[in-house]
């Protein structure tokens, strides 16, 4: 029941109201600037999709920076984390996308893929890889950023901890991928980066 759509849901709207209450965006600048290592600057001609970052905050940190792009998709389960950054910055070159499932939307291309924590909760891996793929063009990069702890273990965690499967299933939907994970006590983060053959 924990992982049930609607107490998913719920635990991420409550999360964006507390964010959105005390002006703290949730994603730290480290975090930030290893998904910007593993995808590659941006610039002009950038096409950005971006999934499930709390309160848009990697479309934030980008504006902030005042780093360079062509435009940026940010796809969200949540209406209520895409109010508060529709609030939070202009939406000029920015796309709203309101899903109801864990699922890339019809979007078009993009040249740049990042993700925060989708791919722990998708029901099938194999079939989300395959979406990533029809978004993605040739040479594009993506990096997944998952971030686990004791309260907070994603349904797929196991599959996740098992990096020759994960990698088997990127390389099985015609990726290239790096596995990266870094472990402490309180917390695990995983980094999945890498490119579209």
């Amino acid at each position: 029941i924990f992982y049930e759509k609607k107490y998913v849901t719920l635990r991420r709207n409550v999360r964006a109201w507390f964010a959105h209450r005390y002006h703290k965006l949730p994603l730290s600048s480290s975090v930030f600037k290893k998904v910007i290592k593993y995808v590659g600057e941006p610039n002009s001609k950038t096409e950005f999709l971006a999934m499930n970052a709390h309160l848009g905050a990697f479309t934030q940190r980008l504006l902030k920076g005042k780093r360079k792009f062509k435009s940026i998709h940010v796809v969200h389960q949540s209406a209520l984390h895409l109010k508060y950054l529709k609030e939070s910055i202009s939406l000029d070159k920015v796309h709203l996308h309101k899903v109801r499932t864990l699922k890339i939307p019809e979007i078009g291309k993009v040249n740049k893929v990042v993700d925060f924590n989708t791919i722990g909760y998708v029901k099938d891996i194999s079939k989300f890889l395959g979406q990533l793929n029809k978004v993605l063009v040739k040479r594009g990069k993506f990096c997944f950023y998952i971030k686990s702890n004791f309260l907070n273990v994603a349904p797929n965690s196991v599959t996740l901890d098992d990096k020759k499967k994960i990698v088997k299933l990127f390389k099985d939907a015609g990726f290239e991928i790096n596995y990266k994970r870094k472990s402490r006590i309180y917390k695990t983060e995983l980094y999945l980066y890498g490119y579209k053959k």
